[in-house]
């Protein structure tokens, strides 16, 4: 079970940075983000996709990379320059301390290519949000929608979609 102590530094353990991305789209005049089910052998892990950074990338191309492994989703575009947030916790096993970095993007796709085999791609509404393996993922999403969903409006706009660095 993944409660506070998850997000509770006890112990002296390797950091390992990660990026994810908070992956939003309107429809019906409501703002749906993306989420991932990883399917494991125990249970099903619906998260927000994210991963660990490589080497020679900034945290920026780790979550694009992520998002776009994890959810199949191309044409992502950033709605910020800044990250959201970062959090902090434990890793699964508590064998390293992850500090993830948030962005958030915007897209018009409802579908992508084929995610990586063990993740399905799932849209939920941001206000409507399912229970997810980790809690610290879903109280981002809570205490942050006001701020995504008015950024997300700005995305509506003709011009934002030219905006040069946006990815298309």
């Amino acid at each position: 079970m993944i409660d506070s102590t998850w997000y509770t530094r006890l112990t002296d353990v390797p950091v390992r940075q990660a990026a994810g991305g908070i992956v939003v789209r309107w429809q019906d005049d409501q703002l749906w983000v993306a989420l991932t089910i990883e399917h494991e052998p125990e249970r099903d892990i619906t998260a927000l996709p994210k991963g660990g950074v490589e080497a020679g990338e900034s945290v920026f191309q780790a979550a694009v990379r992520e998002v776009e492994e994890e959810t199949g989703l191309q044409h992502i575009h950033l709605l910020q320059a800044e990250p959201l947030t970062v959090e902090e916790r434990y890793g699964f096993g508590k064998g390293i301390w992850i500090c993830c970095t948030w962005f958030v993007f915007v897209t018009n796709e409802l579908k992508g290519r084929q995610p990586e085999s063990k993740h399905t791609l799932m849209w939920t509404p941001i206000n409507s949000l399912p229970e997810m393996f980790w809690p610290g993922e879903r109280n981002i999403l809570r205490e942050n929608a006001k701020f995504i969903i008015r950024q997300a409006a700005v995305s509506t706009r003709p011009e934002f979609w030219r905006i040069p660095g946006h990815r298309s």
